[in-house]
């Protein structure tokens, strides 16, 4: 009985693995270097579409961004390829006016990791198009730009007035002077120290 269990399970396994494998008969290998993706901006309710490609130039990857004109969103993309680690080869953007009302644009970059002049691999397609969707949702706008500055700057000059004020108060820590009226007798170590600085000075 054991063994008769031990042969079904044997064969479920091995009928589901093959039932599996069956897909794999009907995928197109020659489209493994393009993808597609959509995303719906939560914020303004605006559908993007990224579509990676290897097959646009050999020596670059092309990402084609499809969606509304929205100031900064292709700044905010380019960004995001920066700080992913990918140089921009070149940038073609268009617009054209939709059905719907309003403008359509679509923004071309290609790309190469940074350093290489080689395409982007297949495996890191995907990630890197999640990267330029998540972009479109947080456009860089020149004023918030502005604002971002403002306050690094303001926080740098807190930074830099408390630096000096520690400054000052090591200063105050490593200097006792001692006044001709007082007549507080210190250790001799203490007078040979306040002795050392004073001929430094």
């Amino acid at each position: 009985v054991k063994r008769v269990g031990l042969l079904g399970n044997f064969g479920g396994v091995i009928l589901g693995c093959s039932l599996g494998m069956i897909n794999l008969l009907f995928i197109d290998t020659s489209m493994s270097s393009e993808l597609k993706m959509q995303a719906l901006n939560d914020e303004q309710g605006l559908t993007f579409e990224v579509e990676a490609s290897n097959k646009v130039r050999r020596d670059a990857t092309a990402f084609i961004v499809r969606g509304p004109d929205i100031d900064g969103t292709l700044a905010s993309m380019t960004a995001a390829l920066a700080s992913g680690g990918y140089s921009l080869v070149e940038l073609h953007a268009s617009s054209r006016e939709s059905n719907a009302g309003g403008s359509k644009v679509e923004d071309t970059f290609i790309v190469r990791p940074c350093g290489s002049k080689t395409q982007i691999d297949d495996d890191t397609l995907d990630e890197v198009s999640r990267s330029l969707l998540e972009a479109t949702k947080h456009p860089i706008l020149a004023h918030s730009l502005k604002s971002q500055i403002a306050e690094l700057e303001a926080d740098d000059n807190k930074l830099i007035s408390r630096a000096k004020k520690l400054e000052e108060l090591i200063e105050d820590e490593q200097i006792n002077v001692i006044n001709r009226k007082e007549n507080t007798l210190l250790p001799k170590k203490e007078i040979l120290e306040v002795v050392e600085l004073h001929h430094a000075k």
